[in-house]
């Protein structure tokens, strides 16, 4: 994601110095385009670990008839309440991981808050549902 990120800016800056206002628009044609992969892919391969994991975690519980009930109960309410409060902090560093990074290191370290709180708002839920 944030070599996404890093292109949506770099790019139109050069085609803007390369070619004019046509090379700005050029450029960032290919920055979005850049970003959008990044950020589809980077989601993807979360789902993909988070499917992976789960489906590792369930074969870990007998489910024959005399497994205990009880505990996989127990074990689902923990990870919905853990997935509850990853939403929850994901969607917070969606708004403060910006704010430090700027307060940090300027335009750079808001760039790379961006980035992180996007990276988090995916994997703080699915790190919850584990814990």
């Amino acid at each position: 994601l944030l070599n996404g990120i890093t292109d949506l800016v770099r790019l139109p800056l050069a085609g803007l110095r390369t070619a004019g206002p046509l090379g700005l628009l050029g450029g960032l044609q290919r920055g979005v385009v850049s970003l959008l992969r990044n950020a589809s892919d980077g989601a993807l391969t979360s789902v993909h670990g988070f499917t992976e994991s789960f489906a590792r975690s369930l074969g870990q519980y007998d489910m024959e008839e005399h497994a205990d009930a009880t505990r996989f109960d127990h074990a689902f309410a923990l990870g919905a309440r853990g997935l509850g409060s990853g939403v929850v902090r994901g969607v917070t560093g969606l708004v403060l991981d910006p704010i430090r990074g700027a307060g940090d290191a300027g335009v750079s370290g808001f760039l790379r808050g961006v980035g992180s709180g996007a990276v988090g708002a995916v994997a703080r839920p699915v790190g919850g549902v584990f814990r």
